[in-house]
């Protein structure tokens, strides 16, 4: 199996038409047509960017579009995962946002995980170990048994101040961005009079990438 994801970054063009549960978008007189999580809700004519992703496999050429730059991260992280593939990401990505995801991961919720179609709790379980051994790898110290962020690890909803900025951290980490860079941003917009996901959202909307 053959992924490649540096052809295209990005595509600027116009929205055509839905074909076969397909997006249409033409740029320079070129119609690509992409997978995406979910039919947007665009009218014909309208100016958009979507993130791209091109998977190919023997002799199937896919290219998958996405509304955000986190999206295509969270995408390519899902199909590194072992039985996860291409279209079981999408239809994670179509059931869930990023940032709900980057919860439940980092919460160990199975329930929210299990109740996207077509991921069963092994998979899920397979997602959690895999997810939180990157998070591991990328750096993140409270990824590890000593973080503190025991009400994580039990799904509790109660969290402190110093957890809740921990938590915002490693969701920016599992949606693709280095540690430092979590890091730095967290610290440059955390509002401890917020939730845990109205932070992270916040966080996402400070790098600017998101799709207008």
């Amino acid at each position: 199996m053959l992924q490649e994801d540096g052809m295209y970054a990005y595509i600027n063009g116009e929205y055509k038409y839905v074909d076969a549960g397909s997006v249409v978008i033409e740029c320079n007189g070129i119609g690509y047509t992409l997978l995406m999580p979910k039919l947007p809700a665009w009218t014909a004519g309208d100016k958009v960017k979507v993130f791209t992703y091109l998977y190919v496999r023997e002799d199937i050429f896919e290219l998958y579009g996405f509304a955000s730059q986190e999206q295509l991260n969270l995408f390519k992280m899902l199909i590194g995962v072992n039985k996860i593939g291409p279209k079981l990401a999408l239809q994670i990505l179509g059931s869930i946002t990023p940032e709900q995801f980057a919860l439940a991961i980092l919460r160990n919720d199975l329930k929210i995980l299990t109740s996207i179609k077509g991921l069963g709790k092994k998979n899920a379980e397979r997602l959690v170990i895999d997810l939180r051994d990157k998070l591991k790898k990328a750096g993140s110290p409270s990824a590890k048994a000593s973080t503190g962020l025991t009400s994580l690890e039990t799904q509790e909803d109660t969290i402190d101040v110093a957890d809740d900025f921990s938590a915002v951290v490693e969701a920016l980490t599992l949606l693709g961005y280095d540690y430092k860079t979590s890091v730095k941003q967290a610290k440059a917009v955390f509002d401890p009079e917020l939730d845990l996901n109205q932070n992270i959202r916040l966080a996402l909307r400070g790098f600017d990438r998101t799709f207008q």
